[in-house]
């Protein structure tokens, strides 16, 4: 599976396609990367339960306004369902996956699972389907929190998915904004590479146009992983505000120069 470069929160089709243009004027083409686009939902969104994402977040049955059909784009559909005081354990079941699916009106590329060690039966459900959607394993703070930021365990939980996970998001901010540490993130990346070479391995956090010096090492080490930006492609570095073209034409060109750097003169892509 290719590589991507990543945008979440795309706003809509016309949008994105002129982020494709940026994309490929900037030298995409020349990557093996592909442009992710990606929007939200999550178990209340999915079930019109109150949550302050509801106004910021597209309805499932919008997605086929926002995605486009071309092969130099993953179209991707991020669910949450994150613990809380009110519901200590995620509520996400099989039917919900099911409902998930049936409700977008357009085929997905992949689906981003923003959760705490999902349940392998959710993952099952997506593979399930018709297509099966790439499946994209956030593994965050809290879930690297839980196995004690230990890398054997974290080996052994991907282990217990049976190959239902196609890549491996490391990801410390959650679309916060919060800044990754490469040198932090390294030791899982070369274990992951190592353990489960058939895995794609992707990284976010805090990045954005004015921050891509903090994914630079591990795109110098590690030419064939994949970024994603959220917060950062918004002046604010709000989640709840609309990203910006701008911010999003600069972050894509700085991250396909950057990429480029790390392709030999004349090589293949």
């Amino acid at each position: 599976m290719r590589p991507y470069i990543g945008m979440t929160d795309v706003p809509s089709a016309e949008w994105l396609r002129e982020r494709l243009e940026t994309f490929a004027a900037a030298g995409g083409h020349m990557l093996p990367h592909q442009l992710h686009a990606g929007i939200m939902c999550s178990y209340k969104t999915l079930h019109g339960l109150p949550t302050k994402w509801a106004a910021a977040w597209p309805k499932l049955e919008d997605a086929d306004a926002i995605f486009i059909d071309d092969e130099r784009v993953l179209n991707t559909l991020h669910y949450a369902d994150y613990p809380d005081d009110e519901h200590p354990i995620a509520r996400t079941t099989v039917r919900d996956m099911r409902e998930l699916i049936r409700r977008c009106s357009c085929p997905i590329d992949a689906i981003q699972f923003d959760m705490v060690w999902p349940r392998i039966e959710l993952l099952d459900a997506i593979k399930e389907t018709s297509g099966a959607p790439r499946v994209i394993l956030q593994v965050g703070k809290k879930a690297l929190e839980e196995i004690g930021r230990d890398i054997p365990a974290l080996m052994r939980r991907i282990q217990s998915y049976n190959g239902c996970v196609d890549d491996v998001l490391l990801d410390m901010s959650g679309g916060t904004g919060t800044a990754m540490g490469a040198s932090f993130l390294t030791p899982f990346i070369v274990a992951l590479r190592k353990e489960h070479p058939h895995l794609g391995v992707s990284v976010a956090g805090g990045l954005g146009p004015d921050t891509l010096h903090l994914v630079a090492p591990l795109v110098s080490a590690f030419p064939g992983i994949s970024i994603d930006a959220q917060g950062q492609l918004r002046t604010s570095g709000k989640s709840l505000d609309p990203i910006e073209a701008e911010r999003a034409d600069a972050y894509l060109r700085g991250a396909i120069e950057m990429f480029l750097a790390t392709v030999p003169d004349g090589a293949p892509v």
